[in-house]
């Protein structure tokens, strides 16, 4: 039996159905004149059909962030508060709440790590935060399409975290290093560093500031990282790695 044969003819037969379940009718190849023109003119539809394609895939490349603001429904909701700063003064010395209109226990948004440091920083330090403070500069003043260009390819932090300290002074810590994540309230308050620490009272808290010499305070900040919410790319958190040297104790 010839098996070519039946595979031929199971061949032509499916070639067939495929056929009559075309719905859209095909021109016989009698009726069919080929000019130049026609040519031509299909060269140039597919040439466009390029160009199009082409434009769109460069608009969809050249996205640009388009700020806009709407009214915050979600009053329950907690805005997180990422914070790491360093004050000229011990930690024994000083005392960091949070306090909003609700005088809720400033425990309960989160808790500072209070860390003894120095506050001059080494050469790589320095050498880190002087790039973040000249690029975030850069950003808000100058070439804010440098920021569309981050955006665009997905940058959520330009630079790592500060590198760690490669040589340590012959002299006791004269600084301390604030770091932590908050959970506030999205109502008004306010975040605070002052002389003394803070001692929980009825309706609020105070600060024990009559323990310490004010006369010694240093209030000078330096601010590596401050900002709400989460990391996005684009974003510029203006506070981030800006420096405050106070004149006076006040």
């Amino acid at each position: 039996m010839d098996t070519s044969g039946v595979r031929l003819r199971k061949r032509q037969k499916l070639v067939n159905v495929v056929r009559e379940l075309d719905s859209f009718p095909k021109m016989p190849p009698d009726y069919r004149h080929y000019t130049g023109i026609g040519g031509l003119m299909t060269i140039l539809t597919s040439m466009l059909m390029l160009v199009l394609i082409g434009c769109e895939i460069v608009y969809f490349k050249d996205s640009r962030i388009n700020n806009k603001f709407v009214p915050d429904v979600h009053f329950n909701d907690k805005l997180k508060l990422t914070i790491d700063m360093t004050v000229a003064m011990q930690c024994s010395d000083i005392g960091a709440d949070i306090v909003d209109v609700t005088n809720q226990e400033s425990l309960k948004f989160g808790k500072f790590r209070l860390e003894n440091t120095w506050f001059e920083l080494d050469s790589s330090q320095q050498r880190y935060f002087d790039q973040v403070a000249r690029l975030n500069t850069h950003l808000r003043e100058k070439y804010h399409a440098l920021r569309d260009i981050l955006w665009r390819a997905g940058y959520t932090n330009y630079f790592n975290d500060m590198p760690e300290r490669s040589d340590r002074p012959d002299r006791s810590h004269d600084a301390c290093r604030l770091t932590g994540e908050l959970e506030l309230n999205k109502v008004a308050g306010n975040f605070h560093i002052t002389l003394g620490k803070s001692l929980s009272v009825p309706g609020g808290h105070i600060h024990l500031q009559q323990l310490f010499p004010v006369n010694n305070a240093n209030f000078s900040h330096r601010i590596d990282k401050f900002y709400f919410g989460d990391l996005g790319p684009g974003i510029v958190h203006p506070l981030d790695s800006t420096m405050k040297i106070a004149t006076n104790s006040a």
